[in-house]
């Protein structure tokens, strides 16, 4: 029968090898194989203790992970995976039990078996075993909150050239612009239209080979763009008419320069994103006058607008 020695030389990994040659080659485990008898029971015991057993996965695995099983092996024998009957490239490794790393672990559905090759003979093929494989979990980069409507988000970890998508809390797409950083795993995402002032929470979801990967949140606060004040030319009051532009429903106050504690107006945004208001409190005479604006809506206040200046 065969006899299985299992003398510990290495607390490394086995000197296995990938079918293609490129899996890391450490010493772990020596195995004498001898036949004293050829009693065909104990014979065919011996033999599929030679086989390679598959953890089954407790889920779905992505690139970077790793098959991992049990088994006895033989020292210089070959270790090779099958995908569907295809050797599969990888780095086989083995502390209390193997684990084989696939070079590329492409989402999709996956059948595999494993086997070890000794002097050129083979036991035979561990049962199939399936499993999926998900894209990887999309990273998104955003500077700290508040942040403008405006701004440009950033994910990586994207599989290869194909943009994920950015979903909302009801899992709506976010109409916008994704752009390519060059590397085809990372992306910048504008949102087209701007982003809604206040609390805002996004997922990023990549699908690759009809695999979706695990969605990935980003909470963030937006703060409403500065409003705008059209100059009026010269006043002749010192309390005119003046007007602008905002978002709609937002309370905009009109401030001077460098004068944050005194409001000469406050007025709502009409739905057309328009407003006009007298001033409520009389200019000094100063020449230019120089008048600035914020404005509010949904609880997040904009910063300053540009200085109009007007005599």
């Amino acid at each position: 029968m065969l006899s299985i020695l299992a003398n510990r030389q290495d607390a490394g990994a086995d000197n296995m090898t990938s079918d293609t040659g490129d899996a890391e080659k450490t010493a772990d485990f020596t195995t004498d194989i001898s036949s004293p008898n050829t009693d065909s029971t104990e014979s065919n015991h011996d033999q599929i203790d030679l086989i390679p057993v598959i953890t089954q996965p407790s889920g779905p695995l992505v690139q970077g992970q790793s098959i991992h099983g049990t088994g006895n092996f033989v020292q210089g024998s070959e270790f090779i995976l099958r995908r569907s009957g295809v050797p599969v490239s990888g780095n086989f490794q083995r502390g209390d039990s193997w684990r084989f790393t696939p070079t590329t672990f492409s989402p999709g559905n996956w059948v595999v078996t494993a086997e070890q090759i000794v002097n050129g003979w083979s036991p035979g093929q561990s049962p199939p075993c399936s499993f999926t494989v998900i894209p990887p979990k999309v990273v998104i980069t955003l500077p700290s909150s508040p942040v403008e409507q405006n701004q440009v988000i950033t994910c990586t970890d994207v599989w290869l050239w194909d943009p994920p998508k950015i979903l909302d809390t009801a899992n709506r797409p976010v109409p916008g612009k994704f752009t390519p950083t060059g590397t085809g795993t990372s992306w910048t995402f504008a949102p087209n239209p701007p982003w809604e002032p206040g609390n805002r929470t996004i997922k990023a979801v990549q699908t690759v080979n009809g695999m979706d990967s695990i969605p990935s949140e980003c909470s963030f606060t937006v703060r409403p763009l500065p409003p705008d004040i059209t100059n009026p030319g010269v006043v002749w009051t010192p309390k005119p008419t003046l007007s602008g532009t905002g978002l709609a429903g937002a309370i905009v106050t009109l401030h001077r320069h460098l004068d944050i504690n005194t409001v000469y107006a406050t007025v709502e945004v009409r739905s057309n994103g328009h407003w006009t208001t007298p001033l409520t409190t009389a200019l000094p005479m100063d020449d230019p006058f120089n008048m600035t604006a914020k404005q509010m809506l949904n609880g997040m206040t904009s910063k300053w607008a540009e200085n109009t200046g007007f005599p």
